[in-house]
């Protein structure tokens, strides 16, 4: 009898002290459920005070829950102007967002819009207008601008080495003006005063370093190129 009423009493205890538990628990998760909220957003890179799509909705989310690689990815994403993404979370309820604005290098014609491409070739926006800073990329192809979506990628070789040594040039010192692609196999990049050709069947990388060895020497010789040709094994140069 003894050791039933002992049985008994033990059973009782050890439900209070599990309901005990469970409430504690219960009150801590929801406590930090409730704090953990993400109240504040903090944007930083915005320099131009731009609208960043995808960031409102996270208000009022858990923080500790957040997954930030999904959450930059789907920023990013919807952000067709940004480069980079980067999301730190600062406990109890802050979120730091840096993002990091994308160059736009050139624009392509189209019959309805101008495409503005960025260095990754991801289309950052669709213009009306002839952008006059950008240079122009004539494309042999008729490119369908009710089709292309800002944000998508162009998947081309030819735009690829277009963007390249659009880039190449500026960063040392030239300024591009129209680009012509009228195949697949080579373009031309025209400049104020001269004009470059380069083969998109050779490396990009290799013809970059040999520009830049010829830009250099003409520097030093005090010589002006009217043309630099990179398409053949030996390099043509025109004064």
């Amino acid at each position: 009898m003894q050791r039933r009423h002992w049985q008994t009493h033990f059973s009782i205890k050890n439900l209070l002290i599990g309901l005990v538990v469970w409430l504690s628990v219960s009150i801590v998760l929801y406590y930090l459920y409730i704090n953990l909220t993400i109240k504040q957003i903090i944007i930083k890179g915005n320099e131009t005070k731009q609208t960043i799509y995808g960031i409102t909705n996270l208000y009022n989310k858990n923080l500790f829950l957040l997954d930030t690689n999904k959450t930059q990815e789907i920023i990013y994403l919807n952000n067709p102007n940004l480069a980079e993404v980067e999301i730190v979370k600062q406990y109890p309820n802050q979120l730091q967002i840096t993002i990091h604005q994308q160059a736009i290098i050139a624009q392509i014609e189209t019959s309805i819009f101008f495409l503005l491409i960025d260095n990754k070739q991801r289309i950052v926006k669709k213009s009306r207008i002839l952008v006059e800073s950008l240079p122009v990329i004539n494309y042999y192809q008729n490119l369908s601008s009710s089709i292309i979506k800002v944000g998508e990628r162009l998947e081309s070789n030819d735009i690829e080495y277009a963007i390249y040594f659009t880039s190449l040039l500026k960063d040392i010192g030239y300024s591009v003006n129209t680009i012509d692609i009228n195949g697949t196999d080579m373009l031309g990049l025209n400049l104020s005063s001269w004009k470059l050709f380069v083969s998109l069947d050779k490396s990009k990388e290799d013809q970059a370093e040999l520009l830049k060895i010829i830009i250099r020497n003409f520097k030093v010789e005090g010589k002006t190129a009217k043309t630099i040709d990179l398409r053949f094994s030996k390099p043509i140069v025109e004064f």
